[in-house]
């Protein structure tokens, strides 16, 4: 049976099953550590894929709405399509085998499974949608953090040097970015409790905590 399943010509289903467990394994130490794994992703899917009304979508937006991805959360279709191709790919295989007596190459196995994946996908998103959407799930836009509290965990932060800070969204998760002060001589190290008031592309703009204030005065 391992000699089947490690196969040459079932090569690309065996490392798609090992990234399936990879990922399961990430999102479980993600989850359990309060953290949101694909978060970033999430939220360019969103971006992606709210069209204005006189938006033309692409190929690739046309195809992504058509296969119900942005409306569950990434981890989930990224599993499912990850097991549905590994699943899909040995089950093609045992049949053709059955068959003929012989598997059949991985470049004509794979696409042919990845084909077959697809609906299986689009079904399943459909069906995780109503169960998980992504207005209820855990998913949160990194725009919801400017305004909240946050602590300096890595480095020494100024206004040229950026340093890693953590903080939590409404859903009691942590998050990690990297920030900026947002005044020129301003300092900030680990441990330091401090306020996001600004973006700058990736990196975050805070001031200093309540808390540090107050001990000033």
């Amino acid at each position: 049976m391992l000699d089947y399943f490690l196969a040459p010509e079932n090569v690309p289903f065996a490392v798609v099953a090992g990234l399936f467990g990879l990922m399961s394994v990430l999102q479980i130490v993600s989850f359990i550590l309060g953290l949101e794994a694909l978060s970033g992703l999430d939220d360019w899917l969103s971006a992606e894929l709210s069209f204005d009304v006189d938006h033309v979508p692409t190929f690739g937006e046309a195809l992504l709405s058509l296969l119900g991805i942005g409306k569950v959360p990434a981890a989930f279709s990224i599993l499912f399509f990850l097991f549905g191709f590994a699943s899909v790919g040995y089950g093609l295989q045992w049949g053709v085998a059955t068959l003929s007596g012989s598997l059949w190459p991985s470049w004509l196995a794979g696409p042919v499974a990845f084909v077959f994946t697809l609906p299986l996908l689009r079904a399943a998103n459909g069906v995780l949608a109503k169960v998980v959407p992504m207005d209820e799930s855990f998913a949160v836009s990194e725009n919801t953090f400017v305004g909240k509290l946050a602590v300096v965990t890595i480095g020494t932060m100024t206004h040229e040097r950026s340093a890693e800070v953590r903080l939590e969204d409404e859903h009691g998760r942590h998050h990690y970015v990297q920030a900026v002060a947002d005044a020129a001589g301003e300092t900030f190290r680990a441990g330091d409790e401090v306020v996001i008031v600004g973006r700058q592309g990736s990196v975050f703009t805070v001031v200093r905590g309540p808390a540090a204030l107050l001990l000033e005065e």
